[in-house]
């Protein structure tokens, strides 16, 4: 690491500069606490993706969807979109300020392709509301990948079951932003003790892609469920997602 920077006015502690080479995106726990790597390295939305067989596909039915706005040339900037994201779902993942930036400013393909996102996501947990939550069901998998495998930013969230294995809450701990932010491990077994639960299902993305643990992502892990086990809550699974792929912590019998 490089050199410490003055201490921060929150009380938290300094950010250290990050040295050259790769550098590993996780959970970093530390005591009760458990911090989120800074992802600012994966903040850049122009994925400049190579040609792929389902391309064409991706930009008629992005044209379709476009077609309906007044003096538009939906065709133009369905192109214009996939050439900049790569694919359908990074253009309907993308955050607004991506799609203006892409898109040349026009607010009215913004709000249009926003809206479809965000019904996209709640047509999802509908699914998943109807149904019992079960670690790495489909409706699961596809739920989280989609409402958080695309995010550039490191997220941690957590998913409250209660014994029907219902879906009651589903919650963002925090978000690593340019900074690293944590959750403190007494807050999350706080919240689902206020919430009923009886079982929870730790999530969280990897912006870089790749789902595969860090140590730290182990550790934390390991925190948490010796904490939930001290007062008879149960840690169904921790999940990792990315756009194309996810990884369970219960699966790879980690759990």
């Amino acid at each position: 690491m490089g050199e410490r920077v003055p201490d921060r006015r929150d009380g938290r502690p300094p950010l250290e500069a990050a040295a050259p080479g790769p550098v590993e995106v996780g959970l970093w726990p530390d005591g009760g606490r458990v911090w989120l790597a800074d992802t600012a390295r994966a903040d850049d939305w122009h994925l400049a993706i190579s040609p792929t067989p389902g391309r064409q596909r991706c930009e008629r039915l992005l044209n379709e969807l476009l077609s309906g706005i007044s003096g538009l040339d939906a065709s133009a900037m369905a192109t214009r979109l996939i050439d900049y994201f790569g694919s359908l779902r990074g253009v309907l993942r993308a955050p607004a300020t991506a799609l203006i930036r892409a898109s040349g400013g026009d607010y009215t393909v913004v709000a249009l392709l926003g809206a479809v996102a965000r019904a996209m996501i709640w047509s999802l947990r509908q699914e998943l509301d109807a149904q019992p939550v079960l670690s790495c069901s489909t409706a699961l998998v596809d739920y989280l990948r989609v409402s958080a495998g695309f995010d550039r930013y490191e997220q941690l969230r957590l998913l409250l079951v209660d014994a029907k294995l219902r879906l009651i809450r589903d919650e963002q701990l925090c978000c690593g932003k340019t900074d690293m932010t944590y959750v403190i491990v007494a807050d999350v077994i706080r919240r689902a003790l206020e919430a009923g639960a009886t079982s929870m299902i730790l999530v969280h993305n990897h912006p870089s892609g790749d789902p595969t643990p860090s140590q730290a992502d182990r550790d934390m892990t390991r925190r948490i469920h010796v904490a939930a086990h001290a007062v008879e809550l149960h840690l169904a699974d921790h999940v990792i997602v990315s756009p194309t792929s996810y990884f369970s912590f219960r699966t790879h019998q980690l759990l």
